[in-house]
């Protein structure tokens, strides 16, 4: 016997290929592996594993269901490039527990080899050109989300919200729909987010949010020597930093055309170089992380770059990093908007689906208080 993530698996000695005996995801077991494996006949087995929606191990008897015992189900497809963890149990949940639908996953994934990792995207371009699109899509930033939205690819899931007896739109953070929406319409269910931004003490920076690059360059002015902006950071940081908070101020995303012969865009290499091109691997001395724990509180280091998820981020930035009063001031831009909604994962529905109830019953999930109160 042989497991992967996905499945159980025998081989024959001098056989070319392994065939597939149990796979996790369509016999609803919430696990990544098996251990112990022990079969007693050709239908049964025994053997123990993690159960993650349990929080357990487990030891169990599995035993094969004949085809013909199957209760048919209309099928849904899930396609994703990478399976996050709580869609994955939440696939074992809903098949376990929804009589109507059955979902199945294609993990593309398993396309990719040591040398090549955008088969994924290839397989799953290549699904949708041909008409062979999921039901339901696991997206993130390597796939061209625009493009699919613009081909009219993805249902407005606006639609389904509204239509549903138990949700309101009133009920969710609206302005996270709307940064998430093309058009007046939502392709994509962004089921969480953290907000990337750069914190301050307010009495450095004022209670405010948003300023430009002049600004800060005042606050430092008055600050005493030695002084720092951010705490042990590079060029290459620093400007990644901006490029992922405030880098519209320098691309229109809308007509693709861009500004990096601004004078503005000056100013922001001026500032960028200030800081060292490469991190002094000599400086990680015991003194130097006792200094980083105290430098926001003794006023050592002017900015930090917040990531935060949850208020107990907040309460831990402002109590416990600075000890005082914060203002998330974001990243200097000419527009100051230097604050950005950051996240992992979204879901989108096909519009081309033939069963958009079912997949709807699966998104929706994803909403719920249930699922919510555990994030």
């Amino acid at each position: 016997f042989l497991t992967d993530s996905t499945a159980l698996y025998g081989y024959n000695l001098g056989d070319e290929e392994m065939t597939e005996i149990m796979n996790f995801i369509d016999s609803d077991l919430d696990a990544y592996s098996l251990y112990n494996v022990n079969a007693i006949s050709d239908t049964q087995l025994y053997a123990s594993y993690y159960s993650y929606s349990e929080d357990k191990q487990c030891y169990a008897k599995f035993t094969k269901v004949p085809p013909e015992e199957v209760v048919e189900k209309k099928v849904l497809t899930l396609g994703a490039c990478y399976l996050d963890e709580d869609v994955r149990r939440r696939v074992v949940q809903f098949n376990k527990t929804n009589e109507q639908y059955r979902i199945q996953i294609k993990d593309y994934s398993t396309y990719n080899t040591e040398t090549d990792y955008s088969q994924s995207y290839t397989r799953l371009n290549t699904d949708i050109i041909s008409g062979n699109m999921p039901d339901i899509l696991v997206l993130n930033s390597s796939l061209p989300v625009e493009s699919y939205m613009a081909k009219g690819l993805f249902e407005d899931l606006y639609t389904y919200i509204d239509a549903d007896e138990e949700m309101d739109r009133s009920d969710f953070m609206t302005n996270i729909f709307e940064a998430f929406s093309t058009n007046g319409k939502l392709y994509q269910l962004i089921p969480s987010f953290t907000v990337l931004t750069v914190a301050g003490r307010t009495a450095d920076v004022g209670n405010e949010t948003g300023w430009t690059l002049d600004e800060l360059n005042a606050v430092m002015a008055v600050k005493p020597e030695g002084t720092k902006i951010f705490f042990d950071t590079t060029r290459e940081t620093i400007l990644n930093y901006c490029m992922q908070m405030s880098s519209e101020q320098f691309i229109n995303w809308e007509t693709g055309e861009c500004s990096f012969d601004s004078e503005g865009f000056v100013k922001l290499l001026e500032f960028i170089s200030q800081f060292p091109e490469e991190y002094d691997d000599s400086q990680y001395t015991d003194e130097f992380w006792v200094e980083s724990e105290s430098t926001y509180r003794e006023g050592k280091t002017l900015l930090a770059i917040s990531y935060l998820g949850q208020f107990s981020d907040f309460n831990m930035m402002e109590k416990g990093t600075f000890g005082e009063d914060i203002t998330l001031i974001g990243f200097p831009a000419e527009n100051r908007n230097g604050s950005v909604i950051d996240y992992s994962m979204s879901l989108a529905m096909s519009s081309k689906s033939s069963n958009k109830e079912g997949a709807w019953e699966f998104l929706r999930y994803f909403l719920s208080y249930e699922y919510q109160k555990d994030i």
